[in-house]
């Protein structure tokens, strides 16, 4: 791997939900080329030779499966920082990682893999199912009142340069006058902005009052691929007593596969407009 050429990265843990996020990167890889690594931690060097060799027996699983070549990657460290690490060194574009929802305190908390995949500052992809078996790529943006919502328009624009996606705008309808005027502007700038590189895109209006459920029902009404989640910063106090409005997002019910981004850190690597 030469030093300009992305990669994409897997948290990988061995259970079948970390083999759901693979059958997305895959599917990913194949439309870009970039080279996709199986990220596995330890907590102490003793652990890694055992580990590498479990990781050589996937490699080769997936060969026999899938008909593709992975490479892979082991880190003694926690989840968080061996993510942080790992997508680093290996210049990745995305993390993708497998949730399989949550339980008791998880679900104020969070799994520990959406845990670190949302700590990165690299745009990360939590799913919960297998890919669907489509050849095209089906992406709902929203865009609302808020500014670091057009942050979702940079990862629109990288994933036309490379899938040619089918992309859905959607926007919630308010009915009072500051908030609907906050998102006439956002979503007249993603006009312009999708139109400065011919990226063709369908629009949908969405009731306010419930927006991400809205959006959910859209989304699984089109067989969606991917939502995209500009990740608004939360309190970690806040979240011990009351359900994270990110992770409720992405580990929905409708087991949407969910895109964390982070405004301005998620993109600092590639130059964009936020």
């Amino acid at each position: 791997m030469t030093k300009n050429e992305k990669t994409i990265l897997v948290a990988w843990d061995f259970s079948q939900y970390a083999e759901y996020a693979l059958s997305h990167a895959l599917f990913y890889s194949e439309q870009t080329g970039f080279d996709i690594y199986l990220l596995h931690t330890v907590k102490d060097k003793s652990l890694v030779k055992d580990t590498q060799a479990a990781l050589d027996k996937s490699v080769q699983e997936i060969w026999e499966h899938e008909g593709k070549k992975v490479k892979t990657i082991v880190k003694i460290s926690n989840m968080s920082d061996g993510l942080k690490e790992a997508a680093q060194e290996l210049n990745s574009l995305m993390i993708f990682g497998g949730l399989p929802g949550f339980k008791g305190l998880q679900r104020f908390i969070g799994h520990y893999v959406m845990n670190a995949i949302t700590g990165s500052i690299i745009p990360s992809v939590v799913v919960q199912q297998p890919k669907l078996k489509t050849d095209q790529l089906t992406i709902i943006c929203p865009i609302d009142h808020s500014r670091q919502s057009k942050t979702n328009l940079a990862w629109v624009q990288e994933f036309a340069k490379n899938c040619n996606p089918k992309i859905y705008l959607v926007y919630p309808d308010c009915d009072y006058s500051l908030r609907n005027e906050l998102v006439s502007s956002n979503l007249k700038f993603s006009r312009n902005y999708l139109k400065r590189f011919d990226i063709k895109y369908e629009e949908e209006k969405l009731t306010c009052q419930n927006f991400k459920l809205s959006m959910l029902n859209f989304a699984e009404n089109k067989h969606a691929d991917l939502i995209l989640n500009a990740t608004k910063k939360e309190s970690r106090f806040n979240n011990f007593f009351f359900k994270s409005e990110n992770y409720s997002l992405m580990a929905n019910d409708k087991q949407i596969p969910v895109m964390s981004i982070r405004p301005q850190e998620g993109l600092w690597k590639y130059g964009k407009f936020y």
